[in-house]
């Protein structure tokens, strides 16, 4: 009955442990959206993203810090570089229009 009793304590403990780190990555996720659509708007205004578009990046996000976490741990900084790399292509090549790109681009050379 203690071991039972035990497991599932430890089971609880595991369960919310992993869904505050869940929540972390969706947090950070969802910052970063908002870094590259302030990037954008500082380029022109008229091109923010759609709720589609950051839903769409946010999604593309949790995947790379949840890939990145996993890596970390045995990966090079070279290794590192070239997943966030696949990462953010699928988002500036995919997700953002050409004319968001330019203005992201616009905003980033006045830095």
């Amino acid at each position: 009955m203690k071991n039972i009793f035990f497991l599932a304590i430890l089971f609880l403990g595991i369960s919310t442990s992993t869904n505050a780190q869940s929540k972390k990555i969706e947090q950070k996720a969802k910052a970063l959206t908002e870094k590259i659509n302030k990037e954008i708007i500082a380029g022109n205004k008229t091109l923010a993203l759609s709720e589609e578009q950051k839903k769409e990046i946010i999604k593309i996000q949790i995947e790379r810090l949840t890939g990145l976490r996993k890596l970390s741990k045995s990966a090079s900084k070279e290794e590192k570089k070239n997943f966030n790399k696949t990462y953010y292509k699928k988002i500036y090549s995919k997700v953002l229009t050409k004319e968001q790109r330019l203005a992201r681009k616009k905003s980033k050379s006045r830095k």
